[in-house]
């Protein structure tokens, strides 16, 4: 990032990067996202203004966040945090400016060992990171490496990001990367509002703003372990450690231990700490992999190996969808899925890929495989975000029977109050396939899901509300969207901004209300009810883009 001189340009990346990339790889993007795509100038002069006000602004705004647990795996689940749309974007663009002397403390990328989160920012597509150093090429390289020790160790840091202590990140930041003090002492000020100042630790799991802080108190732990020989390679708080005997493996393990311990406060996960021997992590490796990449089934090995994360930016979008497409077998995608689903459990990396490559279906098969997707929702529950996902871009190629089967589906969950949708996360996904169709069926299943999330119910959840408010306004449901704008006062500031974008689509009882209130708008708030207004004017039937 040394190449960026001006201040201004750390908001421009901060705003580029959300509105191309989003704000988490975990929660459905909020609308503010195409608004920071469409009006990034705007959006970098209310930034901007927080940097002329933050002294104010941190003692004085609130810090929104919305905290909830995210299922991981079957019965697994971590805590994630969705950072106020314009907080995030002022937290990231701070956490850039130092950004360059972390990565610079870094073990270089040259040597192999470190693969998480390195700085490569591309303007065209606005990523920030280097797209070929990941967790693939981490495991490829510790392979190449183990072929020369007799034993291995593995272990990450338990509860990685909710144990990082405050302070300790903040003297990292000080002392061993040398970065700024005023983008410190901003950084920790906002991830202690986030944290609601009364606690010591923890990192908003989800945004890039915190991947690049973990990292950098990992340079000191990296320091450690190079400065004492230990060859070693690491995604995030992902070890692979190489002994040349068992004697010198178990001295390795004590002295990391020892050491994250003291010097971190941070432990290893006893359930993922291992020494094995070279022949026990090869075999590692491949339950790792699921033998994917093999030649037993080369459908698989063809699933896998598609790049599917096309950049929409790219001049050679279209060729490298066209290039896709021609190495999707439909007929093969729908048997792989069928096989998966008969499994007890899915392999959760390949059942991922799998269901993003519908997406590339012939559209007369498609419908085959929405329906597979529907009778194992069960089944298929570590993906379920990711099915959800696919079925709003991709469901409405469906036949007329497929997209309504789909649809039940998805309101018997609701019916039933399956377990599947009892988190906000996947909840609110649902919402927003439920939102593809006009139907009775669809808008009662939505408001079944607000009134289980109000603030007076058993599990109150903004995300749920807002992503309902989203939802109705595209349905088309103007009285129910009414009610909400007679609750405007007292509506969270996720809800208020979901609310003021509908408003637009409401006509001139939208308009009459928008004026009414609008001397109560945050900036942000303003900024959004225009664009909204403008979006209208040039299409008609434009709607909210989920």
């Amino acid at each position: 990032m040394e190449k960026f001189q001006g201040m201004n340009e750390f908001y421009k990346i901060a705003v580029s990067n959300i509105s191309k990339r989003g704000d988490t790889d975990i929660f459905p993007f909020p609308i503010e996202n195409a608004l920071f795509y469409d009006k990034p100038a705007e959006i970098e002069n209310i930034l901007l203004e927080m940097d002329k006000n933050y002294d104010s602004l941190i003692r004085t705004a609130a810090v929104g966040s919305i905290k909830t647990s995210i299922p991981v795996g079957y019965t697994g689940f971590r805590w994630a945090t969705m950072i106020d749309p314009i907080w995030n974007a002022f937290l990231l663009a701070e956490v850039l400016k130092i950004s360059g002397q972390i990565e610079q403390k870094r073990i270089p990328v040259e040597e192999n060992c470190v693969f998480s989160y390195r700085i490569k920012y591309d303007e065209e597509s606005g990523t920030l990171f280097n797209r070929e150093v990941n967790w693939k090429a981490f495991y490829q390289n510790a392979g190449k490496i183990a072929a020369d020790y007799k034993f291995i160790i593995t272990f990450d840091i338990a509860d990685f990001y909710n144990r990082i202590y405050h302070e300790r990140l903040r003297e990292v930041l000080t002392t061993d990367i040398g970065a700024d003090g005023k983008a410190v002492d901003r950084i920790m000020g906002i991830v202690s509002r986030i944290a609601n100042g009364n606690e010591t630790s923890g990192l908003p799991i989800g945004g890039n703003a915190s991947r690049i802080l973990a990292e950098a108190l990992l340079t000191r732990a990296d320091s450690f372990m190079k400065e004492n020989g230990m060859k070693f390679c690491r995604f995030v708080d992902d070890y692979i450690v190489f002994a040349d005997s068992k004697s010198a493996a178990y001295n390795i393990l004590n002295r990391c231990a020892d050491y994250f311990q003291r010097s971190l406060g941070l432990s290893l996960q006893k359930n993922k700490t291992a020494i094995m021997s070279l022949f026990e992590f090869r075999r590692h490796v491949k339950m790792v992999f699921d033998e994917i990449g093999g030649d037993k089934d080369a459908d698989r090995t063809s699933i896998m190996k598609l790049n599917i994360n096309l950049d929409p930016y790219s001049a050679t979008a279209d060729e490298a969808l066209r290039d896709i497409k021609d190495h999707v077998d439909s007929y093969g995608i729908i048997r792989l899925l069928k096989s998966e689903c008969r499994k007890t459990k899915i392999n959760q990396m390949f059942g991922k890929q799998l269901v993003r490559v519908i997406q590339f279906m012939d559209e007369q098969d498609i419908s085959e495989a929405f329906e597979v997707l529907s009778v194992n929702f069960e089944k298929l529950y570590p993906v379920f975000p990711v099915i959800m996902r696919t079925a709003y871009r991709n469901l409405l190629k469906c036949n007329d029977e497929g997209i309504q089967n789909f649809i039940s589906k998805v309101s018997e969950m609701v019916d039933a109050n399956s377990y599947l949708i009892q988190t906000g996360n996947n909840a609110s996904y649902a919402i927003r396939v439920l939102s593809l169709v006009q139907s009775k069926l669809a808008e009662q299943t939505i408001r079944k899901i607000y009134e289980r999330s109000l603030p007076e119910a058993k599990d109150p959840s903004e995300l749920i509300r807002m992503n309902a408010i989203y939802a109705m306004t595209n349905l088309g449901n103007s009285a129910w969207i009414l009610d909400r704008l007679n609750e405007f006062p007292h509506l969270s500031s996720w809800e208020r901004r979901a609310v003021i974008a509908s408003a637009a689509l409401l006509g001139n009882e939208g308009n009459k209300w928008n004026e009414s209130v609008r001397n109560t708008f945050s900036p942000l708030e303003k900024l959004l009810a225009d664009w909204a207004a403008e979006k209208l004017a040039e299409k008609p039937n434009w709607r909210l883009p989920l």
